[in-house]
């Protein structure tokens, strides 16, 4: 059976990781587990969409109690009478409708009676009442006209206010209309927009659509969807309505016209009062305390959201289908997996570097910064990731979900290098003590890796060889010859390893070394060179440890080519071996036959590879066997530039 793959087929990975960590995400999510950061991330890009300077709106204004007012009054609360001075004032300005966003289930003396009937007298006072418990009960007057309506919000478990109401759904089951939606009417049917109802879950209002909030909308995982609620759409950070302490209306200082024809708010900004909430807006805390909202400007921010979105002005707030928002994780997994299966070859490089020799460090530092950078690229997608919420936040109102396709993409793409750096791991654990590093990792890295057949690309080919090893076995019995043997390559290949040459065979005595297979660099030829004469300089050592054991000392020659071959797997389905062959690897063997002992023999092809400084300590012209042409030779005796390496002269 012919393989049409390599060991880690591409697609299959990525496939396979971007599955699991979609499922990985959707447990966490819908465990609840991301819900509070979810909240954090729609927080900031709120923050970043809403600047300080938004110009106000000028269809609502607020009329502000703080804490210099209550000062003012000598009591904690103001005192029914001023509220009617303030209400009574007002009305003579002919303001649309005035919102009282105050309690007054109880009677603040003095001056109730005078509160009372200024509610009965002015026909637009919309007062309020608290529905969902612990219930707070409206002012009776306004109650029996039926101008009390809900100023609930909904206090998320991060204690901050996402969510606001269209309707409330008291105690009886009966639907009670939000304090903001009732005041926001006032405004639009006069200008001939009506609430029309579409569905026990949508309704209709001028040019928006609203859609009854959900379990799972946005980044809530089984939030409690009671009555009829929405996303709060803020308009922005800082004061976004014309405000007036009530002091000043009080002293008669009210601008001349400044409340005709608007939706007035009365509310409380005191800090003793307890109407004070976060939001999104109110920042994260570090650094600075986050600011709060007042509670009436809350209400304030819900009227000029259903005022702008029936106008079509500002679009609501609305999440993505659950459908879409499952296939926007499985791409972003899909697209850390695919980054995994990049990066993870840069850091195979990295790796593969970092272990060459001191003096390659700098020759290949552009190499692996290039595959560094490959790095940055989680970065990257990240703020695309962002950039995206963001803008589908700002344009038509999405709230598409970061930190889940965030976490898709950065468990797939981790998953990705874990994968395949264990199966590499273990592939060459395998194969390790049979094929170089270099072959096995191009079998697992190239899709077309086993498969037979080979490309034509230039090789500097290294041969050696011990001189006089047929007479030393004769000599000795087989233990003693393979003892001597596994010492000495013990020491070359560890040596051939160190300059990155491909030890394609051992024969025997004999060494068959690539460099540039399977992949080619510059600096090929010199790193044979070099490799040659740490092998020569290292018989020192060998001798050494054959001698403490009464074994004879060795000498080798070594002879060096480049030239094109063809590089690849060669032999059939049953048996395959990675090798080159040509004319080039015939010759290297015929030069290295030259050698005498402790002798590097290299060609003219390899000088022309070479920029380093070279020793050569003699040249000269040699018949080879089944070569045509007489072929000149070269002794080298040392290399400088950054291997600085040399044999003692003959």
């Amino acid at each position: 059976m012919r393989f049409k793959r390599g060991l880690l087929a591409p697609w299959q990975g990525i496939g396979i990781a971007a599955t699991l960590a979609t499922l990985a995400v959707l447990g966490l999510r819908y465990g609840g587990l991301l819900q509070g950061l979810e909240w954090a991330a729609y927080d900031q890009l709120m923050r970043w969409r809403s600047p300080q300077t938004l110009p106000r709106h000028d269809r609502i204004k607020l009329i502000t109690i703080d804490e210099a007012d209550l000062q003012a009054g000598g009591q904690a609360l103001i005192a029914d009478r001023a509220l009617a001075q303030v209400l009574r004032q007002l009305s003579a300005q002919d303001p649309l409708v005035i919102g009282l966003d105050l309690y007054r289930d109880l009677p603040v003396p003095p001056g109730t009676d005078e509160l009372t009937a200024a509610f009965e007298d002015i026909p637009n006072v919309v007062g309020i009442q608290k529905v969902a418990p612990p219930m707070v009960a409206p002012p009776e007057a306004l109650a029996a006209d039926g101008r009390a309506k809900a100023n609930d919000v909904v206090l998320d478990s991060d204690n901050r206010i996402r969510r606001g109401f269209f309707f409330v759904i008291d105690e009886a089951g009966n639907p009670v209309d939000s304090f903001a939606l009732y005041l926001a009417l006032w405004w639009l049917e006069t200008e001939g927009l009506t609430l029309a109802k579409q569905s026990e879950d949508q309704w209709h209002l001028g040019a928006a659509t609203f859609n009854r909030f959900g379990a799972f909308d946005g980044g809530y995982i089984r939030a409690h969807p009671g009555g009829y609620q929405l996303l709060i759409n803020y308009w922005g950070r800082g004061p976004q309505f014309e405000q007036i302490p009530l002091r000043e209306v009080l002293a008669g200082r009210l601008p001349p016209g400044w409340a005709t024809d608007q939706i007035v708010l009365i509310g409380s900004i005191a800090e003793s009062a307890k109407d004070l909430y976060l939001t999104p807006l109110s920042g994260s805390g570090s650094g600075t305390l986050p600011q709060p909202m007042a509670g009436v400007e809350i209400q304030g921010q819900i009227i000029a959201q259903i005022l702008d979105a029936a106008r079509g002005d500002r679009p609501l707030i609305k999440p993505i289908p659950e459908p879409l928002e499952l296939l926007w994780i499985l791409l972003w997994s899909l697209i850390g997996a695919a980054l995994g299966w990049r990066v993870r070859r840069g850091m195979h490089l990295q790796a593969r570097f970092g272990k060459q020799h001191p003096r390659q460090a700098a020759r290949l530092s552009a190499t692996i910064g290039r595959e560094l950078q490959q790095l940055l690229w989680p970065l990257g997608l990240v703020a695309i990731n962002l950039g995206l919420a963001y803008l589908a936040l700002t344009g038509p109102g999405l709230w598409v979900p970061v930190v889940p396709t965030v976490l898709s993409l950065l468990l797939a793409g981790m998953g990705v290098v874990l994968y395949t750096a264990n199966q590499a791991a273990q592939l060459r654990q395998l194969f390790g003590r049979y094929l170089t590093d270099a072959v096995v990792t191009n079998l697992l890295e190239q899709p077309e890796g086993l498969q037979l057949g080979g490309v034509r690309q230039t090789v500097t080919i290294l041969t050696s060889d011990i001189r006089g090893f047929t007479a030393l076995s004769e000599q000795f019995n087989p233990e003693a010859v393979l003892t001597i043997l596994n010492l000495y390559l013990e020491v070359m290949l560890a040596i051939i390893a160190e300059y990155r040459g491909t030890v394609n065979a051992i024969m025997g005595d004999g060494l068959l070394v690539f460099f540039g297979a399977p992949t080619p660099a510059a600096d090929d030829a010199e790193r044979a060179i070099a490799c040659a004469l740490a092998m020569q300089r290292a018989m020192q050592q060998v001798n050494q440890s054959l001698q403490a054991q009464q074994l004879p000392a060795l000498e080798i020659g070594i002879g060096i080519n480049t030239g094109d071959c063809i590089v690849g797997n060669l032999g059939s389905e049953r048996y395959t071996a990675y090798s080159a062959i040509g004319a080039q690897v015939n010759l290297a063997f015929r030069i290295e036959s030259c050698t005498g002992s402790r002798q590097i023999l290299v060609s003219e092809s390899v000088l022309a590879a070479v920029d380093c400084p070279l020793r050569i300590d003699q040249s000269f012209t040699v018949h080879l066997k089944g070569i045509k042409d007489a072929v000149t030779v070269y002794e080298i005796g040392g290399i400088s530039g950054p291997y600085q390496l040399e044999l003692p002269p003959h």
